[in-house]
């Protein structure tokens, strides 16, 4: 699965004067960590405000920026200029249709087409389980996502939200397949607890993704999340890390990816990842040299 997706590709840092080693071609606005914002009219008949930006996501076996994610804040219109913050998750069916597929649709028009490379980086789109049950709103989807694979030249992985609890093995193995003609992969996005983890397993997800933020930064706090997400699939996304320690712990405990919040963290971090994931590299090299003499 992981290596079926490894891309390399350099572009410059806008922060630094040294040139970064990063996959091929990302599309130059997720560089930027490009930004939209659209407005939907919810069931309730108050605005969705919808606030979209594509975060990068490290490869943690690279070491090397890997793609990017479509990060979302939704936010329910209160008044005139108030708004509160609102949880997709509690929405509706049919809102949280709309919302996706107006994310992609904006998502996508704020990005460039890339200069073909020999590996496409990967583009992580979070879409909600209720959608993709949908024929008609999973028609749309995979149609939007081929046209933007194409002109982008990415490769779309899937990231399933809102999986109910107690959905049949046969259903959910259905609709992750259903997704396959576009996607290259397909993850569930999970809260760490075991009976979910457990309902997961064998049924043909390409693995699982959680949001650890300052979690990630505990010692040894990220090790048992990885371990029980390694349960659904071989490959384990954790989202919203923010320091080259949160990187290095996440690499240890056998993950897969990690989106990168630069928000709060700053554009060093992928430079003093980068740094800090060769210096480790390097480490290991030479400690095998030595044993192998020895």
């Amino acid at each position: 699965m992981v290596s079926e997706l490894k891309a390399r590709s350099p572009h410059r840092h806008p922060a630094a004067s040294r040139e970064l080693i990063v996959p091929t071609a990302l599309p130059p606005n997720a560089r930027k960590g490009a930004r939209f914002a659209t407005r939907l009219a919810g069931a309730s008949g108050r605005g969705l405000l919808i606030d979209g930006a594509w975060r990068p996501v490290f490869g943690l076996a690279e070491g090397q920026v890997r793609g990017s994610l479509l990060h979302l804040e939704v936010r329910e219109e209160m008044g005139v200029g108030s708004s509160r913050p609102c949880d997709p998750a509690t929405l509706n069916a049919i809102d949280r249709e709309r919302l996706d597929l107006a994310a992609l649709e904006h998502a996508f028009a704020a990005q460039d087409a890339v200069e073909a490379g020999p590996h496409p980086p990967l583009l992580f789109l979070p879409i909600f389980w209720s959608t993709i049950r949908s024929p008609r709103a999973r028609r749309q989807i995979l149609h939007m996502v081929g046209h933007a694979q194409a002109r982008l030249k990415v490769v779309p992985v899937a990231e399933l939200r809102g999986i109910d609890a107690g959905i049949p093995a046969a259903v959910l193995r259905e609709g992750a397949a259903e997704l396959r003609p576009i996607f290259r992969a397909v993850l569930a996005r999970l809260t760490p607890k075991r009976a979910t983890v457990t309902q997961m397993a064998g049924c043909g997800l390409s693995g699982a993704s959680v949001e650890v933020g300052d979690m990630a930064e505990g010692e040894g706090a990220v090790q048992p999340v990885v371990s029980a997400l390694r349960g659904v699939g071989p490959n384990v996304m954790l989202h919203s890390l923010r320091s080259v320690a949160a990187l290095m712990a996440a690499r240890e405990a056998g993950a897969t990816w990690a989106s990168l919040d630069l928000v709060r963290a700053g554009l060093h971090l992928i430079p003093a990842a980068q740094d800090a994931f060769a210096a480790a590299g390097l480490t290991k090299t030479k400690e095998a040299a030595q044993r192998a003499a020895s």
